[in-house]
């Protein structure tokens, strides 16, 4: 008996490992009214289009359908270099991504520049990290800014703590007075379709 336990332990760790916290915490079906995020979900080539583009930079679209547009995407992005499409579209002179802190003047800018450059490699995310922390400095109040900066905490906690791979991110669910920038079945789906998971690892 021991033994078997043993061994669904360990088929449900390899589970949880093959996953990651970017790549699996999905919500956006919660914007399937935008016709443009479930295109970018149906495409088998997930380079963005210059129609995803222009949906990321219209400043008449919210952050958070812009967020799903990138999470429609998927992990299939990866390796694609969306985030440089995008950064060339705000500014096609930069030459190094050095000097992205100078041209992302907006949190948005900087969430949406941190999500994709997370997404396209999703393993090494340092970088990300640090420009998706300059957003939340930016818009401190914004709980979609604060979701996604939590999911690219996780992944990192991925590799070091299964409970902080669930802490980091249920934290900003619990934060009081966050501005609700984000649909509220956008942030179930997140906890409920994965993340959830790991609050087994906190007992």
């Amino acid at each position: 008996m021991k033994k078997l336990i043993f061994i669904i332990l360990v088929v449900f760790s390899t589970y949880l490992y093959a996953d990651s916290p970017l790549t699996s915490s999905e919500f956006y079906l919660s914007y399937s009214d935008f016709p443009q995020v479930m295109n970018a979900h149906d495409r088998e080539d997930k380079t963005l289009t210059d129609n995803d583009i222009q949906f990321l930079t219209d400043k008449t679209v919210m952050l958070d359908a812009k967020l799903a547009l990138i999470n429609a995407l998927g992990f299939k992005q990866a390796g694609k270099h969306n985030e440089a499409k995008y950064l060339n579209r705000i500014n096609p002179n930069i030459k190094s991504y050095d000097e992205v802190s100078g041209i992302l003047t907006s949190a948005e800018e900087a969430i949406i520049f941190a999500y994709l450059l997370a997404m396209d490699d999703y393993f090494n995310v340092a970088r990300a990290l640090d420009i998706a922390k300059n957003a939340s400095n930016k818009a401190p109040q914004s709980l979609a800014i604060a979701l996604i900066l939590g999911l690219i905490q996780a992944q990192i906690e991925l590799d070091n703590d299964w409970c902080e791979v669930y802490k980091v991110v249920n934290h900003v669910r619990e934060l009081p007075n966050l501005e609700q920038d984000i649909k509220p079945d956008a942030v179930k789906q997140i906890f409920e379709n994965y993340l959830d998971d790991y609050k087994q690892f906190c007992n």
